[in-house]
């Protein structure tokens, strides 16, 4: 913002879709302060990314359409050359790709690898009739299709790398894989020879990247589900065995790693995280976004006093997210602190003694009881506030679950 005051910046940001929610906060509080400073702001995603940008007066949305025959007929010939014994396949190729840059250049990419192209890079020639060649009718066909074409190493790794994400670290590669570094680089090289993956320098190490969301799509959906939640532990424990002093900065992605491993409590200890972390830049939805999954997730454990305790946790995390996010007198609100009284309730009858508390976190039976007094007078407070809604809007009859008279 500084350096936009002595002059004009174009700043840009790729690939939305991948945004982590920290990017994402980041990006909304940077579009908020841009508009009265001399920056060009472009942003470029894929349709399925949501957003609530488009009530801005400064934005403005160019679709990013399939390319005309004259610009894909171009890209072609710079990929494959003008050789005459091509003019049948490029028709076909254009036909099947319907302007797509993207599938063009994965179907070039498979007939090389089949050998039907024949000569150097934008050079080729084919000696075979274009009708006897197999084109996927799918981008994702011709991914899979040249997955599996790879050999057994390359494509274990390939698979492996789809799961760890869309960017990852060469330790945490290792880590994960279990290979030496003079195994494991020969095939990241063989990827990146593939267009499969990049490299992208960086410090203190190398990154590397998928080149594109679809490759790392089909290659995680090419394993099998036993497989995938084993290399998805893997990872999460990797992350942790890694970066010990950092778990803060990755709790999104160990939420993510646990929950698709089936590691439930693991799971719900990063997703609480990352909620607290979302509330203290008062992003509330995103906070009730990972409580709420937390939650969801903490219904699937064996009903007990543990998880009594540990859902009691997340709702007092959760309420205070659902008021600043839809007002006090919300059923959101009301349903999350009578849960909360009722949790309350049964957690103090299971303690006998203030010795068998200990261990308990800060539900001692002293606490208890303050937590219990401060619930019931926010669940009043709440029925109170959702009687007067009800009735502003005609509605003079209370529902038979709003429990708690004034």
């Amino acid at each position: 913002m500084r350096e936009s005051q002595n002059q004009m910046l174009m700043v840009l940001f790729e690939d939305l879709q991948w945004l982590d929610s920290e990017t994402e906060a980041f990006l909304n509080v940077l579009i908020a302060e841009a508009q009265a400073a001399g920056i060009l702001l472009l942003l470029n995603y894929r349709p399925e990314y949501r957003h609530g940008w488009g009530n801005h007066a400064c934005y403005t949305q160019l679709h990013l359409e399939p390319l005309g025959p004259a610009e894909a007929q171009g890209l072609l010939t710079v990929l494959v050359g003008n050789d005459a014994s091509l003019m049948l396949l490029k028709q076909l190729i254009l036909l099947k790709t319907e302007g797509n840059p993207f599938f063009i250049e994965e179907v070039v990419q498979t007939l090389v690898e089949e050998n039907a192209l024949l000569g150097p890079p934008g050079n080729y020639r084919v000696d075979k009739a274009p009708v006897s060649l197999h084109i996927p009718t799918t981008v994702q066909g011709v991914l899979a299709a040249r997955i599996d074409r790879l050999p057994v190493p390359q494509k274990e790794l390939l698979q492996t790398l789809a799961v760890i994400g869309t960017e990852f670290r060469s330790s945490l590669v290792r880590h994960v894989t279990g290979l030496p570094e003079e195994v494991l680089h020969p095939l990241l090289v063989d990827l990146q020879a593939g267009d499969f993956i990049y490299e992208r320098p960086d410090y203190p190490e190398v990154e590397y990247a998928f080149k594109h969301a679809l490759t790392q799509e089909v290659a995680g959906n090419s394993l099998l589900t036993g497989r995938r939640s084993i290399l998805h532990e893997r990872t999460a424990q990797a992350i942790e065995a890694l970066f010990p002093d950092r778990l803060k900065e990755y709790c999104n992605e160990l939420a993510l790693h646990y929950s698709q491993s089936g590691n439930v409590p693991k799971a719900v200890e990063y997703l609480q995280l990352a909620g607290k972390q979302a509330l203290q830049r008062s992003a509330q939805l995103e906070a009730i976004g990972h409580l709420s999954a937390a939650l969801d997730l903490l219904n699937t454990m064996p009903d007990n006093p543990e998880r009594a305790r540990k859902e009691l946790n997340l709702l007092l995390t959760i309420g205070p997210a659902w008021m600043a996010a839809r007002s006090h007198g919300a059923p959101e609100v009301e349903a999350t602190y009578k849960r909360a009284l009722d949790l309350c309730e049964r957690i103090g009858n299971s303690l006998s003694s203030p010795r068998r508390c200990t261990g308990c976190g800060r539900f001692t039976s002293c606490g208890l009881n303050s937590v219990r007094r401060a619930l019931w007078r926010i669940v009043c407070s709440v029925s109170r506030k959702t009687r007067k809604i009800r009735s502003n809007l005609g509605k003079r009859t209370v529902p038979s679950q709003t429990l708690f008279s004034d």
